[in-house]
């Protein structure tokens, strides 16, 4: 962390032991299907019977992740976000996105992280507020 800049405090308390801030991004399950998959005949189930090998990966689902890397970058600091990946292998499409909480004064601080934010999503080429 100090290689990073990062100060971290000298004493942990209870208030202080949160050292990351973990998002999971996503929208209407069918969408995020669509945008991920298009048309083609992918099975949900669970089991060693379940085969996708033939599934290809669609470019607007690689857009979206893209998109939504930039936002987060813009938005809480590119050297801030220490892990971020997209699922496509569960029942809807998703993004866990890991950030370390650090202040403009180089502190880590999680205070004032536990919000609700909506995001807006895209369905169908129309901008909406979810």
């Amino acid at each position: 962390m100090e290689e990073l800049g990062v100060k971290m405090p000298k004493t942990i308390t209870a208030k202080s032991h949160i050292r990351v801030v973990k998002f999971i991004l996503s929208g209407d399950t069918d969408v995020m299907r669509k945008m991920a998959f298009g048309d083609q005949q992918v099975d949900f189930g669970h089991g060693d019977n379940v085969d996708n090998s033939q599934i290809r990966r669609c470019r607007q689902i690689e857009r979206w992740a893209i998109d939504v890397r930039r936002f987060m970058a813009q938005r809480y600091g590119d050297e801030n976000i220490i892990g971020f990946d997209v699922h496509l292998d569960e029942n809807s499409p998703h993004i866990h996105c890991t950030i370390i909480p650090v202040t403009p004064d180089g502190k880590v601080n999680n205070m004032g992280w536990n919000v609700v934010m909506t995001f807006p999503v895209v369905t169908s080429g129309i901008l909406t507020r979810r």
